[in-house]
């Protein structure tokens, strides 16, 4: 869903309520009415999946925050080849 859809279907919305101030006639009305729910209807249902897409968005840019987070934490270390493992980080040596 992009947001000019949901911008696409509240502009439809406003111009058939425009449309509709100057009809007379109550079946014209009742239509026109029905006419403006059905639009704001449908721009409601577009912004409710943008939210749901937004929300994953967060959710996704959380957990890489979360993984790059867990990845920074051993940038400071670095594997030796020697006989066993050694693991050196900032000049301490772990065996």
């Amino acid at each position: 869903m992009e947001v000019g859809a949901a911008v696409t279907a509240v502009k439809a919305a406003i111009d058939a309520a425009k449309a509709a101030k100057n009809v007379n006639d109550q079946a014209q009305m009742n239509a026109a009415i029905g006419e403006i729910m059905e639009k704001l209807a449908t721009a409601q249902s577009d912004l409710v999946s943008l939210l749901v897409q937004q929300q994953a968005l967060v959710e996704e840019n959380r957990r890489l925050r979360e993984y790059l987070g867990r990845e920074e934490r051993f940038d400071h270390y670095r594997l030796k080849p020697r006989l066993g493992l050694h693991l050196q980080a900032q000049g301490r040596a772990y065996n």
